[in-house]
Parts: structure tokens; sequence; C-alpha cells
């Protein structure tokens, strides 16, 4: 069964004869005829049946017509959704981030995307901490939130940037402080996000080097919950700032390594070994657009702490 028989069919029921389907479709009466036969001997029943000098459906013909309607709209709507895909204009995005780096970084840009191409379906899936690297690889999604890295499997462009800071009771001698250094932390107890964290990632790299060994009183993905102990006297909670976005009344003291403010630049990466669907280019484009004239790179490089 082919879509030009099926054509044919609809054209000879709208126009009442094979002849005014010909002129209807540019083709041959002959031709119309023929493909019209064959689609009767495929599907085993008669369409047309006289009236006069014209030709009306049968009632087998009545029932497989809204079917025929159905499916040649289906296949018009095929062919305008692979041109939307082929130039970029729908299709899915998905991306991956750590929660903070949602509302800090992508939902304006995520939002601006969705203007310009409401076609384009966004799958977003948050994660405690950062995405791993290997959901881009392998292909489960297009994008992820990540620190940078030297990895030569992986483009990005910076999003921005987080430091990281200390939460105190508010009797604390920290709490009127514009810095704590990252040594002074061995003096009390800490509540640190998981090994996946962001904090985490910053913290322990200078941690060792320094042998300093803290006595970390709770870990957990729920920075409320850090939050709620530092509040409550149970140590000081270490969290990255975009944590805390929405729940600031004043600025806390940020953590110091010597003088420098430790945290790091978010990175939005993608494969580099695999190229980027249409759509997901476009989200580049536009993510570049509306960074700048923030400067991009091409390439995650090696980590930095920002000064």
């Amino acid at each position: 069964m082919e879509l030009r028989q099926l054509e044919y069919f609809r054209a000879v029921v709208e126009a009442g004869s094979f002849l005014g389907a010909s002129k209807q479709l540019a083709t041959a009466q002959p031709t119309v005829w023929r493909q019209v036969k064959a689609l009767e001997r495929e599907l085993g029943v008669s369409l047309f049946e006289r009236s006069g000098r014209r030709v009306k459906p049968t009632s087998s013909g009545m029932v497989l017509l809204p079917l025929t309607e159905q499916i040649l709209g289906n296949a018009n709507r095929l062919k305008f959704v692979a041109s939307e895909l082929k130039q970029g204009r729908t299709g899915i995005v998905s991306i991956e981030c750590a929660h903070p780096h949602l509302e800090t970084f992508l939902a304006p840009l995520l939002g601006g995307f969705h203007a310009t191409r409401p076609e384009v379906k966004l799958e977003i899936r948050g994660h405690s901490g950062f995405p791993p690297i290997g959901r881009v690889i392998d292909g489960e999604s297009d994008f992820i939130t990540s620190l940078p890295n030297a990895d030569p499997r992986l483009a990005g462009i910076q999003l921005g940037g987080a430091h990281i800071i200390v939460v105190t009771p508010d009797d604390h001698p920290w709490r009127r402080r514009a810095t704590v250094d990252v040594t002074e932390l061995a003096e009390t107890m800490v509540a640190l996000g998981h090994a996946s964290s962001l904090t985490r990632s910053v913290l322990e790299p200078v941690l060792q080097s320094k042998n300093i060994h803290l006595d970390v009183a709770y870990q957990s993905s729920d920075m409320p919950s850090l939050i709620a102990l530092a509040h409550a006297g149970l140590g000081v909670a270490v969290v990255a700032e975009n944590h805390l976005a929405d729940t600031l009344e004043c600025a806390w003291p940020t953590l110091c390594d010597d003088g420098t403010a430790m945290g790091t630049p978010v990175w939005l990466c993608w494969s580099a070994e695999r190229a980027l669907s249409a759509p997901a280019t476009e989200f580049v484009m536009h993510v570049k657009r509306t960074l700048e004239p923030r400067p991009a790179s091409t390439k995650c490089t090696a980590r930095s702490s920002p000064s």
C-alpha cells in the first residue's frame, strides 16, 4: 500500500469521478483508475460504485475514508516535523544538572530558549550533586552541568561561578565576618554536603594539601538540613552560595584559602565526540548569545578557583 494510492482514493471521493480526481491531482485518468483498483485488490473490498455518470464511495469506502484521512494527515505531520527537526526548530533537548544550578544559571536560559523555540521539548533532570560525565559521553543526555574538567571528551561553556560560604548561628563570632580561612574549620564541628557536591569537590583537595582534619557532624545532600543544624548551634555549614539564593537575609562569610575566595566556575558541558542534534546546537548558540560578553571557551579546561 502506498500513500499515493490513498491520496487518489480521497481525491476520487472529493471529486466524485476519476476524471475530476485526475484534474485535481494533475495526473492522467488511467493512472488514477489503476492505482485505486490496485488499492481495492490489496484491501479486498470495493471502494466505489457507479451513480449515474459519477462514482460514490461504497459502504466499505465510507468506513475506510476517515482512516485514510488520518493516515494522510499523519504523513503530512511527519514531513512537517522532519523539516522542523532539520532546521532545528523542534525535537528534544535533554539537560541534567545539580539542583541549585537550575535556579541560579539554567532557568533563565531555558526560558529564553523556549520563547524562541517553543516546538522544542525540554527534558530536565535534577541531581543532588553534579551529574556523572558518562551521561553525555554515552548519549543519555545532551548536556550536564559540571566543574571545569580537562577530559578531552567534553566541550562546554562557562555558565558562571559559585563561591563557598560558611553558615553559622546568629551568635557565632564568625557571623559578621566577611571571610573565614579554611584552616579555621578545624576549630569547630562542620556540616557538609555529600561527596559529589560542589562544596566537597572544591574543599577536599585543599584540606588534603594542608593536612586539615574536620570534625564532620553531619553530611547530607539536603541543604536545608545542613543550614538548620548550623542555626541550631551544631557547628557551621559549609555550602555553595547558590544553595541559599532565596534565603540570604545578609551576606555570610566567604570561605578563603590564604586570602583567596574558594569556589569554582560552573560549566554547561556536552560530548565533544559526537555531533549534537540541531535543537541542541541551537541551544548552545542561544546560551552563548545570552552570556555575552562573558568569555566563552569550546573546551572544558583544568579546574581553577576564582580570585
